[in-house]
């Protein structure tokens, strides 16, 4: 039965020799408890997804109550944490039995590392010119931006413009 309070009678009592009672009760069902706690997950930047999933207890009786699992992020979403939340599928109305705790969990998704390989730069000869064009690669095919840490001169883009001599130090 449902939760709920359900009366119940006495009938049929009867002695020559007693007097006897009627009393009725009352049954209670109380909500059955439910609880959904989802795995936490993680990723680095650019892998799939995996299964999310957690741990459904306290389903009675044969109740078909399953829990579904989800989250907002891809696997190219910007390192952070996300949320990973459950929801309960109940297709046969029966949740209004249960008093249910649903605990969400998190997917983090890491940096994932990548390798930066700069081309030669030849050094400058301030008669003849004062720019050098600065060239790399990466193993993940994002752009890259250049700064200028140490030295005189200035960077635009991928032109290192040298304004006396000495060392330089560029960052990628």
């Amino acid at each position: 039965s449902d939760v709920g309070d359900y009366i119940i009678t006495v009938s049929g009592g009867a002695a020559n020799n007693y007097s006897i009672t009627e009393n009725s009760g009352t049954l209670t069902i109380s909500p059955a408890t439910l609880t959904a706690v989802t795995n936490d997950k993680s990723i680095v930047f650019g892998e799939v997804i995996p299964a999310l999933d957690g741990v459904l207890s306290g389903v009675v009786n044969g109740d078909n109550i399953t829990a579904s699992y989800s989250t907002s992020a891809t696997s190219t979403s910007d390192a952070g944490t996300y949320p990973i939340t459950v929801s309960l599928n109940d297709p046969d109305t029966r949740l209004s039995n249960y008093a249910a705790t649903l605990t969400d969990g998190t997917l983090t998704i890491t940096k994932a590392d990548q390798i930066i390989t700069f081309g030669t730069i030849a050094p400058v000869d301030l008669a003849i010119a004062n720019t050098v064009t600065l060239s790399g690669t990466t193993d993940s095919g994002l752009p890259i931006t250049y700064t200028l840490d140490e030295g005189d001169g200035s960077i635009s883009g991928t032109i290192l413009t040298v304004n006396s001599t000495g060392n330089f130090t560029v960052t990628a």
